[in-house]
């Protein structure tokens, strides 16, 4: 069986266990797998148990400052070990303290609202006991005071006061009813509480080695795998939570709703999501992620409205349906693009691969498919968009590779002495015709070896902005805990990857040969991650044949032109400049609604640029659905629906619409070149 190395994708490989057949706990088994296993000093242990009371109380709801200290005190004597009497004390702490949350958010549910202090957004202190009741209310009309401002964007102080006044006592009840609920969910975790705390704290010392290196509970990987089951009926998403602590999507399931929306994608903060069915509003903000997965895997309704946050900060909404996977379909669609020539365009999310059987569907496979279609229409050139590409298979990227060169290698991996060669897997190639791949700073991992291959080959035009800058990759190693006494599985780094040249793209991305204006302040990137791995360069070199040199600065020139007079990319200039006050957020925010209404009016400005931002229409081409698929959508109202979807995404797109431009720019200095020659 082929060797997978894993970007993003988790799929149990190999057991691992010491020669006395003893299964090792996760910090001894990632000592020895990882790829620069670290020696934990002082400093780690104290940011990882920050991290591990920040994920059981993020906003000092729970635990005292008395609580803490305690806490404290076990970590620093039972250090490094995995101590059942440390996992006794935080769970006799935690459970207690959830019990008495539960007694004073109840206290406070028949409160009027009077509060004119001031809440604080920021990391705060944690409290003594007897000031844990005002930390509630003040919480609770927080949320109030948040909830009617985003769901209403009252045009003036004096509208959004009287709306305060109006629903605020309802509202209380529906914010204390989903914060009691997440207080029981919390209190009784589907793995038993004391070893849902031991492998959080086992997570958070893991995050130490490295951003990707995780360890996930029997239950963890159950859930992840049943957002991957084809039995099953979801929205097609996977979440986590986000270094600011929001549900982010972590996966959008290839064949899923999300996925098929085209609207969604990793990295993107879930703010609310509305079940019309049941008549129920679930805010990202109230639940963890594991337990948002939960609840939306358990409930009735098989429509959601999802309102989403983009990296770029524009708000969006999507109608998704729960969706039985069908993996046996085609996933990926190819759209023309039709103005001064006839281009083709396929959009790739991620690098995805069926691991049950090689007969089912994967990535490389599904764009080679799109490719003759699209031929068939007679294009002159084809753009590949790989921006928000979290990434995936690396097998399927160095696939995906082949389809546009002849054969050579591709890029290298080494782990520790061993050094792994990844080459075209087949001689020739399925499209030989001018090529242009769109990247942006979320574009990862599989994508970056992608875009990073066809650079060194000259083989494409790498269009957009600098990628994300992730060149590891993790393996997960199935193991038998003898402290949670079940399974578990452990995601550890283990390879780190290099191009041609010998140099990697960790920590610095892939630069584009044309650089388009930044779309968000928001972005981050690897290199903004804490423990990130460094990659100098190696003294290593493959040799392979590269194509004709590009003609980059005529396209650049032309380029540059373009963007500085187009209208497209002065409303992102516009929207960058709106959204440049959210940056640096205040640490904390007045509870008088006049005042805060005030106080919010940058994020109105915001929000309000982001919707403007959405009515650009492109004048360079229009966009059609291939022949192919037109007669197919034809006959299903829903596909229909989502390729109505994607056409307006198309037309309204400055970043493709100057790709459009480029690629016909390159397609007319070679045949320009040609002529003369």
């Amino acid at each position: 069986m082929r060797r997978v190395y894993l970007l993003l994708l988790i799929i149990p490989t190999i057991l691992l266990a010491d020669s006395e057949g003893f299964f090792l706990p996760p910090l001894e088994l990632a000592s020895r797998a990882h790829l620069e296993a670290p020696n934990l000093d002082e400093d780690d242990y104290e940011s990882a148990l920050h991290i591990f009371i920040n994920q059981l109380d993020p906003r000092r709801i729970i635990f005292t400052e008395k609580d803490i200290e305690s806490i404290q005190d076990a970590e620093e004597k039972y250090r490094g070990r995995a101590s059942i009497r440390f996992l006794r004390i935080v769970e006799e702490s935690y459970t207690g303290r959830i019990r008495n949350a539960m007694r004073l958010l109840q206290s406070v549910e028949s409160e009027p609202f009077s509060s004119v202090e001031d809440f604080n957004l920021a990391d705060s202190d944690f409290v003594a006991e007897n000031e844990l009741r005002h930390r509630w209310k003040l919480l609770v009309q927080f949320e109030i005071l948040k909830r009617l401002y985003l769901r209403h964007l009252p045009d003036s102080p004096e509208q959004y006061v009287a709306l305060v006044r109006k629903e605020s006592e309802n509202l209380r009840s529906q914010i204390v009813r989903a914060q009691m609920e997440s207080l029981k969910r919390s209190l009784n975790p589907p793995e038993g509480m004391r070893n849902f705390l031991y492998f959080l704290h086992c997570q958070s010392l893991l995050s130490r080695f490295d951003p990707h290196s995780a360890v996930l509970s029997q239950n963890d990987m159950e859930r992840f795998q049943r957002t991957l089951s084809s039995s099953g009926r979801s929205f097609g998403l996977v979440f986590r939570s986000s270094p600011l602590n929001e549900i982010e999507v972590a996966r959008v399931v290839p064949g899923g709703s999300a996925w098929k929306s085209g609207r969604v994608n990793t990295r993107d903060v879930i703010i609310e999501i509305h079940l019309p069915e049941t008549d129920e509003t679930i805010y990202g903000a109230d639940h963890g992620a594991s337990e948002l997965q939960e609840i939306l895997a358990s409930s009735s309704a098989t429509r959601g409205v999802f309102k989403i946050r983009k990296p770029g900060g524009r708000m969006i909404q999507v109608n998704l349906y729960k969706e039985q996977l069908r993996l046996e379909e085609n996933i990926v669609s190819g759209f023309v693009l039709k103005g001064k020539r006839k281009l083709g365009y396929i959009y790739l999310p991620s690098f995805y691969q069926s691991w049950e059987s090689e007969e089912m569907p994967a990535s490389a496979s599904d764009v080679a498919a799109e490719i003759v279609k699209l031929k068939r229409e007679g294009i002159d050139g084809l753009i590949l968009d790989l921006r928000n590409n979290g990434g995936g298979s690396l097998r399927e990227a160095a696939d995906l590779c082949g389809l546009f060169i002849d054969s050579g290698p591709l890029f290298f991996g080494v782990h520790g002495n061993e050094v792994e060669v990844f080459k075209d897997p087949n001689r020739g190639a399925v499209y030989r015709d001018p090529l242009l791949v769109l990247v942006n700073e979320q574009s990862a991992s599989a994508s970056e070896f992608f875009a990073g291959t066809m650079k060194d080959y000259n083989r494409a035009i790498i269009v957009g902005r600098r990628t994300f800058g992730k060149a590891t990759a993790q393996r997960v190693l199935p193991y038998r805990d003898p402290v949670a006494r079940s399974p578990g599985y452990l995601n550890v780094t283990t390879a780190l990857f290099y191009n041609l040249h010998g140099k990697s793209h960790q920590g610095t991305g892939v630069e584009p040969h044309i650089e388009l204006p930044e779309f968000s302040p928001f972005a981050y990137r690897e290199s903004d991650l804490p423990a990130v791995i460094e990659a100098p360069g190696i003294d290593k070199r493959l040799p392979y044949e590269k194509g004709p040199a590009l003609p980059l600065e005529s396209l650049q020139s032309r380029s540059e032109d373009r963007v500085d007079n187009s209208p497209g990319f002065r409303i992102v200039e516009e929207l960058m400049e709106n959204l440049e006050p959210l940056t640096s957020m205040p640490e904390s925010v007045s509870l008088d609604p006049a005042e805060f209404y005030d106080e919010m009016l940058p994020i109105r400005r915001a929000l309000e640029s982001g919707d403007s931002a959405g009515d650009y229409r492109v004048s360079a081409y229009e966009a059609y659905i291939q022949s192919f698929d037109l007669a197919s959508q034809s006959v299903d109202p829903y596909a229909k629906q989502l390729y109505r979807e994607r056409l307006e995404q198309l037309q309204g797109d400055p970043y493709l619409e100057e790709a459009y431009y480029i690629l016909n720019d390159y397609i007319e200095l070679m045949k320009n070149q040609g002529e003369k020659k």
